[in-house]
Formats: structure tokens, sequence, C-alpha cells
């Protein structure tokens, strides 16, 4: 295969080589990819999320460099822009990449948060704004906290889990996660179970993509700790996230007299660790309390100042000290199955009710009786337990066999107080389940040996103790006397017990915090059934130096008392004479999840944060567009310096990018590195226009640390500002160029920079190519076990999995094969090589490459894929070019003669899933002990070319046989690409590169210099579709690979249709009539009355209208079946006429009234009132009040759901005024009444939002009157129906389902039986055989 020509290029100009590679994108369906996760975590992979926060101005490097090294292979660094950047910053992206930069470098975890409730600092549809920084290896995904508060309507609460679902597929993509902690406002539809019952496609991306979603327990709100805590762990437990977090502050805490005890949240921590699977702690998040603080600056080196940053001892003595019990095994996490076994039970919340607090929250009295230590819901305002008999109560959506299949119990929320009518009965079933373990007023829950143990209470200054009978120690007993904010672990062996006890606090009773010193506290532990005197140690942990343990054995009891105020370790050796007991089970061993992948990326040093002297301000803010936090002025004096240290991976020349700006004229400052003047750069004036400049100089960097400074030449009366200085590889890829190495005739260990050998020799050699300068290279000398080569290749993403590796070879005669090995991963098979994909070439005697693939596994022989002979022969000494590419599951190997004409993708090519992501090594093989006769130069790594800016386009909606069609669009980009990008649209739907014309199914996008910059493509609906839902997609491919799939819907709405009641062709009567009006019914068994009227209004206009004479059997609430309009519309308005006598009327319409629920004599409001919403007039004497209800079951009583007093609407005797309520929206229905003096010019009366998940869809329309207002003196005209007519339905293809029954109607809604008599344009609904419904119209 040939492809387009492109100029040969050098060494230092590689980074132009153009390499097939591009994002696999998002995909039609919604299977998951299953790629491996950048960072494991489970029960032996647990996470801590440490924030670095912009609460506190921090510098990203020294948070990093204040966690310990055994601690931070566990961390992960949370960029917690918060809410806090919408204070202190204008420029949030450039914060959060400028951070992920420091962290890259330093080869840890990192994620973003981008908002705290509702507030975010990047878009809700641009994904690709998301998806960017997963181009850092060690970005793990996104962070959304506290998302329960400050959505303004239930349009934006949509809206941001439309966003997760989208972060859902992004996280499946790249092998990251997505964080949401959920506090829980009680009587809130945005909690962890309202956001499954309220978005099912939602769910459905948390329960698909659950291997991503970690949902966490937020501790924001002052109450309702239990039922949130029931929320999470359900969403956990019940399939819809795989991991569980708790993100523990100190605000649950605010509400109290008393400052925040510090070892108060230990417990929280613990509990959840220990007995509910949660394998994450994020925080503390009030990282200025808690955390990392400001110090100031401190005088350093060389007289310059530096940034100083600390811990708070709450951080070393809770936090930290807590996750190292966690790593050393103390604190045991269970894993999912685990937990679902030891809690044995769930609640089912299958309530759903127009009251918020019924449909999202537990039922008041659930932990009444169980753990609760306080009040119900909101009264709930302790995260303590009672006890831990009782397992917590995990609180799910819906039953299931995913859901709820291995619980051994179901408690439905609907059940409750049937199965429960007291806390007795509860309390017979629970501990029927759950039998008594312990003693006491103190909590303590056990899992096998290891038991969590606290005084409860939080806000009672009072001693707890308690009795644990020993299971798996032979002695008796142990007593516990646990002072207030008191918490144990305790290991229990068969020849020893642990203790882990901690009550760490610095405050007094006067709330003042104290030094450690102060406040030690007394604990008391007795061990019984001893044979002899045990023998104890202990250790004082975190800062504690002051703790003390003193014994006493008496009468066989050994007493402990501990003094102390932080954490502690207590081991008692003991044992006594009781048999029977319980053996311990293997422990499970928390391992390192490995560090992040090498950054060979650009990496960024903030001005803000250098090392300074005699400048004139760190922390500038008024010049726009700056990154992160904001910038340095370098001020005019000579002595002014700044200073910093950067560090690479590998020695060579570097580009320093300084960003800066001056306004007066140019100014020279000298350059020093490692202390040598390297030179004197001049940076040029820059514009005001413009405000930032960019000032680039190359020089040599050593692996490792290096010390940057520029330094004044001399005084100044101007002034110079420093935003931040890029470092950049001169080379600009990734790419092994030797430049740098030792040149030998010999193998080194290492054969090079950043290359490992597992096995075999080699080394960098000096090497001339015919007509070439000499140039280092790697050679191979010879091979390891079993004839094998290996070498890792470890300035490559270890992780990676779509990307290409090219190099430069030269082979001499019958050169042995060698080559590469991609996606490297799992244990070294017998040839000592990693599962994955290898591409080998040997050149043969002829000088002809031949090409072969192979697919190695765990055991056995590699799998020969492919062999392709390349079409050109190699002269001596002449050099060729190979690539190497995986991108999702295809595979394929090509060489070039001048490394602008490839071949051998078509032939190579294969498709292959076993192996997605990893390492890349060389491998090569020898069968002698000769010379392997090849050198690799120019190993270069490629990834990432093409990105769109969206995956869901929705609301491509226009009206049948219109000429106006709605339209969006969405971006293209990429580079380093060598084909066209094919656009391809499924049927229904149009693309366009111009939004007004132009549209077809297909589109190429030209690339130019292997760039497409941006481009925008339109999308719609197709013209002449029949009214329905269509949902589509555009695929986004090159070279037949599909690289993306945007997902596109849209509506197309039959025309509005118009009809109504006028009167005018009825007889006007004296009297009630039966049917009261032509096409007009009374409501079922309702017994009101109506006619028709002659009647002449205030302003002289005489007509036919409505009177209601009589209410009907409840209420004096009168009902009428409005039957000439549609009986399932949907998004509609009805408007009417009215003139009163006297003041008191109430009337109004009931919309979307569901035909087979109707009120009867014991149902309902009254007999004949459907289910439905009811909008209603009330006119008062002196006012106006519009109010809307919903309709439903309970009996003699409406739901209002919003209630307006308009007072300057207060119609006179007989003066037409006009109202008109509207109903639209399916998800959130959005209800409204309006009123105008003349019929054209409309106000506003009320407005509400119907959210709750039984929200009515379609239906018929009643008028209805009374309401248990007596008076009837009003007259009604012009009923006015204008709306879509029915529910539009996904449109089915007849050809994929058979049609089992129709239905006909006409324009204005009424059933034909016999449609093959009619003469007009019908409306024919089919039913399918697969349960869909469509709708069309046909002309008879």
């Amino acid at each position: 295969m040939k492809h387009q020509h492109l100029p040969i290029l050098s060494k230092w100009s590689l980074s132009c080589i153009v390499v097939l590679f591009f994002y696999s994108g998002l995909y039609a369906s919604s299977d998951p990819l299953n790629k491996p996760m950048r960072r494991p975590l489970s029960a032996i992979h647990p996470m801590w999320v440490i924030h670095i926060d912009t609460w506190i101005w921090p510098d990203p490097q020294k948070a990093i460099d204040l966690v310990p090294e055994d601690i931070k292979p566990y961390v992960v660094f949370n960029i917690s822009l918060s809410v806090s950047d919408f204070v202190r910053s204008n420029y949030p992206f450039s914060i959060a990449e400028s951070w992920l930069r420091t962290c890259a470098e330093n080869r840890v975890w990192a994620t973003i948060q981008p908002a705290s409730g509702y507030l975010c600092n990047f878009s809700y549809t641009e994904l690709d704004v998301y998806e960017y920084f997963y181009k850092y290896p060690n970005f793990i995904g996104w962070n959304f906290a506290e998302q329960n508060w400050g959505f303004e309507s239930t349009q934006t609460f949509f809206e941001r889990l439309d966003l997760f679902i989208g972060l859902l597929k992004l996280a499946d993509k790249y092998g990251g996660y997505l964080f949401v902690s959920n506090f829980m406002p009680v009587g809130n539809q945005t909690n962890a179970l309202g956001k499954l019952k309220l978005h099912p496609e939602f769910a459905e991306a948390c329960k698909k993509f659950r291997k991503n979603h970690i949902v966490v327990d937020k501790y924001t709100f002052t109450n309702g700790f239990y039922d949130n805590e029931s929320a999470n762990l359900g969403t956990f437990l019940s399939g819809y996230a795989d991991h569980y977090g708790v993100r523990f502050d100190e605000c649950g805490w605010e509400s109290r007299s008393s400052n925040f005890p510090e070892s108060t949240g230990a417990v929280s921590v613990l509990e959840h660790f220990m007995l509910t699977g949660a394998t994450v702690t994020d925080g503390p998040e009030l990282t200025w309390l808690q955390t990392l603080k400001s110090e100031g600056t401190v005088p350093t080196t060389n007289g310059y100042t530096a940034k100083k940053f600390g811990v708070f001892p709450q951080f070393r003595n809770i936090s930290m000290d807590i996750f190292r019990k966690v790593i050393d095994g103390t604190v045991p996490i269970l894993t999912k199955e685990e937990v679902i076994d030891r809690t044995k039970y769930i609640v089912v919340h299958d309530v759903n009710s127009a009251n918020n607090k019924e449909t999202y929250n537990s039922e008041p009295s659930l932990y009444t009786g169980v753990y609760a230590m306080d009040g119900e819901l909101e009264n709930n305002k302790t995260w303590y337990k009672r006890t831990g008999r009782y397992p917590a109560i995990p609180m799910t959506f819906k039953e299931g066999e995913e859901e709820t299949g291995r619980f051994a119990a179901i408690i439905k929320k609907s059940d409750h107080s049937k199965r429960w009518p007291t806390i007795q009965h509860k309390l017979n079933e629970l501990n029927a389940l759950f039998p008594e373990e312990y003693t006491g007023d103190m909590y303590a829950a056990r899992t096998e040996n290891n038991w969590l143990i606290y005084n409860p209470f939080m806000d009672e200054d009072k001693i707890s103790t308690g009795t644990i009978p020993l299971q798996y120690n032979s002695s008796d007993r142990i007593d516990f006397s646990l002072g207030r904010y008191s918490m144990a672990v305790m290991n229990e062996y068969t020849d020893r017990i642990h203790l882990y006890l901690n009550n760490y606090d610095t405050q007094d009773n006067n709330n003042q915090r104290l030094p450690l010193t102060y406040g030690i506290r007394r604990d008391i532990i007795a061990l019984h059934g001893c044979t002899s005197q045990p023998v104890f140690t202990y250790t004082n942990r975190g800062t504690q130096t002051t703790g003390t343990v003193s014994s006493r054995w008496e009468n066989n009891i050994f007493t402990l008392t501990v003094d102390h105020n932080g954490p502690m370790d207590i081991t008692i050796h003991c044992a006594g004479n009781a048999s029977g007991r319980k053996t311990v089970g293997s422990r499970r061993e928390v391992k390192k999840p490995g560090i992040a992948p090498v950054y060979t990326g650009p990496r960024q040093y903030e001005a803000e944060n250098f090392d300074y002297k005699s400048v004139r301000s760190i922390s500038e803010k008024s010049i726009p567009n700056y990154t992160a936090m904001g910038y340095l002025s370098f001020g005019t004096s000579s002595s002014s310096a700044v200073r910093d240290t950067i560090s690479v991976e590998r020695t060579g020349m570097y580009k320093l990018i300084t960003k800066y700006a001056i306004f007066s004229a140019n100014l020279a400052l000298d350059l020093y590195v490692n202390g040598m003047q390297q030179s004197s750069p001049v940076f040029a004036k820059t514009s005001t226009a413009d405000y930032w400049g960019y000032h680039t100089e190359t020089v040599e960097l050593q692996k490792g640390k290096n010390i940057l400074e520029l330094r004044a030449k001399a005084g100044t009366n101007y002034n110079f500002f420093i935003d931040n200085i890029v470092v950049e590889e001169a080379s600009g890829t990734t790419m092994y160029h030797f430049e740098y190495d030792q040149a030998g005739t010999e193998a080194t260990s290492p054969a090079a920079e950043n290359i490992t050998l597992i096995s075999g020799k080699a080394g960098v050699v000096l090497h001339s190519s015919p007509g070439q300068l000499p140039s280092k290279v790697l050679r191979a000398y010879g091979t390891g076990e079993h004839k094998t080569g290996i070498a890792t290749l470890d300035l490559f993403n270890a992780q990676a999995t779509d990307y290409s590796i090219v190099w430069k070879q030269q082979s001499g005669s019958s050169g042995s094969p060698n080559g590469v090995l991609m996606r490297a991963g799992g244990s070294r098979n017998q040839e000592s090589m990693k599962e994955g994909y290898l591409f080998m070439v040997a050149v043969g005697d002829d000088r002809t490459p031949t090409l072969s693939t192979y697919i190695i596994a765990a055991e056995g022989e590699p799998a020969a894929v492919t062999t392709y002979r390349s079409p050109f022969s190699l002269q001596a000494g002449q050099p060729f070019w190979l690539r190497a590419t995986a991108i999702q599951d295809r595979l394929f190997f090509e060489c070039s003669a001048d490394s602008v004409t490839w071949y051998g993708a078509s032939e190579t090519g294969f498709a292959d899933a076993q192996h997605t992501a990893g390492s890349s090594e060389i491998v090569w093989k020898q069968e002698d002990t000769g010379d392997p006769g090849w050198t690799m130069d120019n190993i270069s790594y490629r990834e990432e070319a093409t990105v769109v800016s969206k995956f869901d386009i929705k609301g491509l909606n226009y009206t049948a046989n219109s000429s106006t069609f709605t339209y969006n669009s969405f971006s293209v980009g990429g580079a380093s690409l060598f084909n066209t990008i094919d656009l391809t649209a499924s049927d229904e739907m149009e693309l366009s590169t111009d939004s007004l014309t132009g549209y077809g199914t297909t589109l190429q996008l030209p690339v130019i210099n292997g760039i497409i910059r941006g481009q925008t493509v339109y999308v719609r609906l197709r013209p002449g579709l029949e009214p329905g839902s269509y949902s589509g997609h555009v695929s986004v491919s090159a070279s037949g690979i599909n690289l993306h799939t945007i997902r596109l819907s849209g509506t197309v709405t039959p025309e509005p249709v118009e009809t109504g009641y006028t009167f005018d062709t009825d007889p006007a009567r004296t009297r009630a009539s039966n049917p009261p009006a032509t096409d007009i019914t009374v409501g079922k068994d309702n017994t009101a009355t109506a006619g028709v009227v002659s009647y002449t209004d205030n302003q002289g206009n005489t007509s036919n209208r409505l009177r209601l004479y009589s209410g009907g059997q409840r209420n004096a609430t009168g009902v009428l079946n409005l039957n000439r309009f549609p009986p399932a519309a949907t998004d509609y308005s009805v408007s009417w006429t009215q003139c009163i006598e006297t003041a008191g009327p109430k009337a109004g319409v009931l919309l979307r009234g569901d035909n087979a629920r109707v009120g009867t004599a014991s149902s309902g409001y009254v007999q004949g009132l459907m289910h439905g919403y009811l909008f209603i007039v009330y006119n008062t004497s002196n006012t106006t009040e519009f109010r809307i209800y919903r309709s439903d079951n309970t009996f003699n009583a409406l739901t209002m759901l919003t209630n307006t007093t308009v007072t300057s609407l207060k119609p006179a005797a007989r003066q037409p005024v006009w109202y008109k309520a509207s109903v639209s929206g399916n998800k959130s229905v959005e209800l409204r009444m309006e009123y105008s003096a003349d019929g054209i010019n409309w106000m506003a009366g009320t407005a509400t939002t119907d959210n709750s998940s039984v929200a009515f869809q379609s239906g018929s329309t009643q008028f209805v009157w009374g309401l248990a207002a007596s008076n009837n003196d009003f007259f009604v005209d012009d009923i006015t129906f204008k709306g879509v007519i029915t529910a539009l339905e996904p449109v089915v293809k007849e050809e994929d389902s058979q049609v089992i029954a129709n239905e006909y109607y006409t324009i204005t809604g009424q059933r034909i039986f016999a449609p093959e008599s009619y003469t007009g344009v019908l409306i024919v609904r089919s039913y399918h055989a697969n349960g869909k419904v469509q709708t069309k119209k046909i002309i008879l």
C-alpha cells in the first residue's frame, strides 16, 4: 500500500513524521470497552485522595513533597478547583493543566475536581475538554463533589447527569474513574437514590460502567447522615458502582456549639473501610483546616526566600495514621461480596409520589431502634451509631437479580409499616439475623477477628463501656472503658490481641486549639480469663510522645490504663483455658498500586511559586490571561532574581519557554543552570494588546533535578512580569535518539538511558551510514536465555493503549530478527516475554526485509498471524524505517525505504482484542552466538491524533412539513494524519460543513500537512420524515477504522392541531341539558349539570356560552369531558374565556387526564375526575388566584403544586377574561397558567415543574369547577385546544416488526372504527409485535 509522500526527516525533525494513530473514540453501542484501569482500585489497592486546593494558593510540588514516601504510592492528588476558583481565578483550565503536569512530573496519580455542587468550571456538553486531560498518563478521572446543591432546575440537574454519562464512557475508554460524592438533603431529588430514580439513562450507564464509578459519602450537611450512607452504600452494593468511598469534612459538625474534635472524623473513615467495603478515603476536604496549610515564607540558600507549606497535626495523627493502619493490615477492607454477605439485607425504595421526601428518602423510622443515636432524617445530626450489632442498611431503587439477588432479605419501603408495625417487630426480625456479640453502651462491630470500637456519645462528655467475649483468643473476654471521642481497632489472634487506639483532639472545653501535650485522656482495657499475667508492649504513633500505658494484674484480670491524646499501638500477649476457638483466616495483604507512568511531555513551573529575592511581588493578578494562580513581578532592582528546581527524565537539549510581559522596553537577564551561566536572553517588549510574550532558550539539562535561575543584569526603570516557564524536549517528541548516551564498543548496563535490559546484551555505539554523519545508535550484542533478548522502553507509556512505534534500522547481511512488543502485560513466559503483540523484522540474504506479526500468550509458542515480504531490497549499509501500530483491536506493521512511502499495512493488518494496554519492549532473537547484525535509532512513540467535541447531540427537532430545521454541530480536529477523515450519517440524519446548505449522509474532511484544525460539522434530521422520535449517529473513521461515534437524536413533531368549542351551533336553552353541549359529556358518575345559554358580556357582545349550573357529589365539584380534544395529547395548551357575575367561582381545566384512572365514590377527589394536572382560576373579591394541583387516587384530596395570587386581576361583572393552561415535557413536566384581557397579550399567572417519577405524560382534557366553592354564577366560551395530538413514539421500521393492530383517529382526535368508509386525513396508530407504537398520517 502506498501513502502520500512526505519529505525525508532527520533525527531532530522526526516529530513531524506522519504516524497513523487515532483516539479509539466512544462507540455506537453502549457496551463497555473494559480497558484496563490506569490505577487499580480494590480491597488490596486502597486509595487516599489528597487535595491540592485553590483555597490555600498552593505550590503543588510542595504539597506532593509533604506526603511521606511510604504513603505516596497509594495517594491520588485531587486538583481541586472547587467553588473557590470563581473567587480566585478566571482560568480554571490553566490551573488544572499546570498542576496536572507537576503531578505527572512526579509520577503521582491525579484527578481534577471541576465542581462543588452545581457550580462547574468546565462545559456541560463539550466532552473534548474532559477527554483532553486523559492525554496525561497519570490522570485517572474527574471528581465531582457535593452533587446535591445549587441546581436551579431539573433541567440543569439532568444536564449534569448527562455529563456524567459521557464521563463514565470516557473513563471506560481510558481506564479512569468518575468520583461522585453525595450528601443527603432531606426532601431533595439530587441524592444518590434520586439520580438513579429520575434518570434511567444515567442508571443504565452506572450499571454498565460500574467499574469506573466511585460513589462517595459526603459530610456537608449537618443532618441526614444515616440516610445518606444508605443511599450511597446501596448504589455500591446493588451494582451501580464498583467502588465506594468516604469524603469527610468537618462541615457536618458545624451546627454544634463546640469546635470540631478531630477524632470524630476517624470513626467515619474507619467504619467505611472496615465494615462497608469502602476503598477510597477522599480528603479531608477542608484543606485549609485539616490538611495542608500555608506557613508563609522562609529564608533559604543564597539569599533567596521561599514559600513554606506544612500539614496540620490532625493530618499526621488522624488521616495519615489511619491510612498507615490500612496499609499494614490492622484495618482490613472487605470486598463487595463480603459486605453483602455480612449485611444480609437491603431496602428497596419502591415508593414514588409527589412528595420528594417520600420518593427520595428512607422511611423516617428505618433506623430508629436499630443504630440511630438521635432523631429521624433531618433530625439525625450525628454520624455515630449506638451499636455495631446491626450493619449499615443499604438502600437501592429497584429489585432485580443484579441489584438484590445476593441479599438474604429484601425490605420494601412500601411494606415497611406492614412488616414492622412496631420497633419491636423490626428488632425481632433483625435480631434473628444478627445475634448479639457484645454488651454495653459502646459501639462495637466485628468482621472476622477484627473489631471496630468507639464511644458513641458524640454530644455528651460521657464514658462508654462494654464487654466483648473473645472468639479467637483462648482468654475469656475483654472490657473497654472509653473516654469521649476515643476509638479502637482490635485484632484478635490465638496468642495475642493487638489494639490500635486513637482519641486525638486539640480542643479544650473552651473550644481552644491547644498543643498535643494538652488533653491527655484515659481509656481502660481489662482482659479476663488469662492463665498467667500477659506481657504487653506499646508504641506512641503520629506526633504523640507523651502517651503512657500502665498495667495491673489482680484476680486473674489484666488491666491496662492508657493515658493518651493521639494514636497508639498496644499488643497484649495472652492466653487462657477456653477451647473451641475460631481459627484466624489468611490475611489479605495490601499491595502498592504502582506509580504513574513516565511523563515526557511539557513540564510547567509557575512563577508565583519560584524562590525569589528582591522582587516586587509574587502574587500579581492584574494582567489577564495568566496561568494557574497568578504571576510574579520581577521588580526593578539590580539584585532581583528568581529560582526553581526543574527535573527531566534524561540528559539532553531542552527548550525553556518563558511566558512574560514587559511593556516599556526590551530587557536582558542572565540565565543560570546548575550554577553556571548559560546565556543572557533578551526579552522583547510585549504589546499591551497581547499582554504576554514568549521567549525560548535552548539549554542542556542533566537527568534528574536542575536548578534554574534568572538574575537581573542591572537595575531598570520598568517592571518585568513572569507567568511561567515550560520545559520541553528540543526534539519535540518522545524518542530515543541516544545522542547523550556514552558510545562504546561493548554491551553496557543499562544498555542506554531509560532502557531496562530484561535479558540479553546491548549498548550504544557510534555508527556511520553511507553519505551521513556518524550517529549514536542502539546495538544488540547477544541474547539471554532461550536465545531471546528483551529491553523495556521506560520512556514510553507503561499503560499505552492505542499508539504507534516508529524506528530507523540498519541490518547487516542475514541479520537476526528484531522488533517491538506492544501492549506488553501480564507475567513473563518461558522466553521471558510478556503477553502482547510482537512485530518482528528480518533481513534475508537477498537484503529484503520480511515483516512478521505474532500474538504472545502467557504460555505456549508465539502464534504467528501475518507475514509480509517488502517490495524493496536494501543496499549495503542502507537504513530503512519500521512502524508498528495498535488501534483498538486493529494491529498492523509497515516498512519504508525512505520514511515517506510505507508498505504492508493491508497485508500485515489483523484484528485481535486479547491485549488492550501495556508497556513497550524491544525484542530480538538469535540462534547462534555471533553478531545479531542490526542497530536501532530514533525509536519514537506516537499517540493521539483525532478528537471530537461532542459524543451525544440531542434536540434535532422540527415540525412536520416545515422548512425550518434545528441543527447542531460538533468539531473534529487531529494531527499526525495521512488520510482523509470520513464521516457517515445513519438513516434519517444528515451532515454538512455549512449550517444552511450541502447536507448529505457522507462527508470527507481533507488533511493538510497531517492536520485538521477544528473543522465544524453540522448535523440535522433529514427533511420529510414522518412525525416521531428518531435516534441515529455519525461515524468518524479513517482507513476503515471507526474512531468516534456521535449519537444523535431528535423529534419530528406533528403540525400543531387547533380545535375547540364556540357553542355557536348548539341550541341556547335556559336550563341544563344532557349532554351539556356537542362533544361534551359529564364525567363518569358525576352528578354535575351544565348547558348552553345565550349571554351578553359587559361590552355588549352576545354569544352562546356554557353555563355551569351545579357541582358533583363531593366538594361541589363538577367535571365535564371535553371529548373533541385528543385522548392522548402530550404538549399542549387549553384556553378559554370566562365571565363572572359575582366573585367566588373556582374553575379551570384538567390536562393529561388518564382515561383509565378516574375518581369513584371511594377514590379520588370526586367522581369522574381523571388523574392528571388540574389548573384552577379562583376569582376572589379582591384578587385572582392561580392554582395547579395533581389529581390522583387520594380520596377527597388534591395535591397542590403551586398557588400564585395576582392582585391586579379583579374581573368586573360580565367582563370577559381569557385564561390559558399549558403542559409540556416528560422527565421534567412544565406547567403554566396565563391570563389576558384581549386573548392576544398574555401575562403570567403561575408556573411550576413536576419532577416526580409519577409525572403524567399524556391524556385527555376535562373542564372542572367547584372545589368547595358553591358560586357557579359564571359563563365560559371559546375553549380552545392547541398542541400535539398524540405522544410521539420512537419510529419503528415496518420491516423490523410486524403490525398486530391499528387504531384510526380524525385530525381532531375522534376514534374512527370504519376507516374504509372515511374520506380525508386520518391519524393511524400502529401497534407492533415488539411493543413499539408508530404514529403517522394517511389520506383516504
